[in-house]
């Protein structure tokens, strides 16, 4: 479903401008899925998004990108209730 943030989770050199482009359409994605109650939907995507969140963390991305992650994953969680 969220191809591009497992994508980035496998690349480790990442361009810091595609992370965040793929948080937000991940966060645009997310919406449909909460609306519809797909709660399985929600928290694979959640999984993907904390993921992500530690990755970044790790490879040492900018502030930028970190709170992007961060974000996708916060709103995820409120999608789970």
């Amino acid at each position: 479903m969220s191809a591009d943030l497992a994508a980035i989770l496998t690349d480790p050199a990442a361009d810091p401008v595609a992370v965040i482009a793929a948080c937000q359409l991940a966060a645009a994605r997310l919406r449909p899925l909460v609306t519809r109650g797909l709660i399985d939907d929600v928290g694979e995507l959640r999984a993907q998004a904390a993921a992500l969140s530690q990755h970044v963390r790790r490879t040492g991305l900018d502030k930028d990108v970190r709170l992007a992650a961060d974000e996708l994953c916060r709103r995820a969680e409120r999608g789970l209730g």
